[in-house]
């Protein structure tokens, strides 16, 4: 009894003290009603090879009941005035279609490609720092896309430099209206180091400034329809309850190589946090495998991210981490959650 004591006199005036879970993006969300939905489409109004019908008619098709097209430095919308964009193409009413959708448009000039929602704004973007302040002066939100484009992994970066974890981090922290990044660009996984882009900004961002993550096609052709999903656990398919879900995290992604428009990758049907036993439970179907993820490990060119647990349930009781997120596999696909937040 005395060494008890004495050891929990140790624990108190140490400060120790276990880590509180302070951001949890699934806290009351429904997760009867999923919305699939891409956030990078392209059409021939830019660099795409179809027309604007075409694309939208293929994804409803395949059940995405979200769809934004972001031509670049063009707004392609609204579909109801497709033919007056170009006169071959035909009009589409997004509202008899039953998808959700929007104004979008991909800034391509300047230091980075950055994708801005709903706010009808034609322009490159080229000063990074004024086209998110149109946006958060416009109240539309933005994300971050491919950064593997531009960061690189053998590169050693001064912290606040150009592409350094540091400069992703001061922007999210500058602009509330910019709220993620694509840690999957199409759905071949054009630049597989975007998830340990996102784990290098987390580790210092988490808990003060989420970062969320989105898998989106960015469909040119043929080869990047479908393979990507962001699904939206929001009850009325509005754009209101669209922008608190991308705000608040209130979704997960998948990333889908063979593109059967099915939906194959793991599906993720609850998320239950249980604080007094310190633990994040997690229900899915289709899936082989469960990998949490928290932080980076190894050196340069060789740093990956860290796979602390395993397996359905994560024990928070001694995790000393800002922040865990998990993926679950399956021969199809993988499934990646947002980050939780812990202090």
């Amino acid at each position: 009894m005395k060494n008890l004591l004495i050891s929990a006199a140790i624990l108190l005036f140490s400060g120790i003290s276990a880590q509180a879970l302070t951001v949890n993006p699934y806290s009351g969300v429904q997760w009867k009603t999923q919305h699939k939905a891409n956030f990078h489409t392209h059409t021939n109004n830019s660099d795409g090879g179809f027309n604007a019908e075409y694309v939208v008619d293929t994804y409803k098709a395949h059940h995405y009941s979200i769809l934004v097209i972001t031509d670049h430095n063009l707004v392609t919308y609204p579909w109801t005035k497709f033919s007056a964009l170009n006169p071959k193409w035909k009009d589409r009413n997004d509202q008899k279609m039953d998808i959700l959708t929007f104004p979008g448009n991909e800034f391509s000039r300047g230091v980075h490609d950055r994708n801005m929602f709903f706010a009808q704004i034609p322009g490159d973007g080229a000063d990074i720092d004024l086209a998110f302040k149109t946006m958060q002066d416009s109240l539309s939100l933005g994300i971050f896309n491919h950064p593997g484009r531009y960061w690189k992994i053998d590169k050693t970066y001064t912290p606040g430099e150009k592409y350094s974890p540091e400069w992703y981090v001061d922007y999210f922290k500058k602009y509330n209206s910019v709220v993620g990044v694509e840690v999957y660009n199409t759905p071949y996984d054009r630049y597989p180091n975007d998830r340990l882009l996102w784990d290098e900004i987390l580790t210092r961002s988490m808990p003060a400034t989420p970062v969320w993550a989105y898998s989106n096609d960015d469909m040119h052709g043929e080869k990047e329809l479908m393979g990507n999903y962001n699904m939206m656990l929001m009850k009325n398919l509005s754009v209101a309850d669209l922008k608190k879900a991308m705000i608040a995290g209130n979704f997960y992604i998948s990333n889908e190589p063979g593109k059967s428009g099915k939906a194959l990758a793991p599906k993720i049907t609850g998320i239950s946090v249980h604080p007094a036993q310190k633990k994040i439970k997690v229900s899915a179907k289709n899936y082989s495998s469960i990998e949490w993820i928290s932080g980076i490990e190894g050196n340069g060119a060789d740093r990956k991210s860290r796979v602390i647990a395993t397996g359905p349930e994560f024990d928070f009781n001694n995790f000393k981490g800002n922040y865990v997120r998990f993926q679950i596999k399956n021969d199809q696909g993988v499934t990646l959650s947002q980050p939780f937040g812990f202090q």
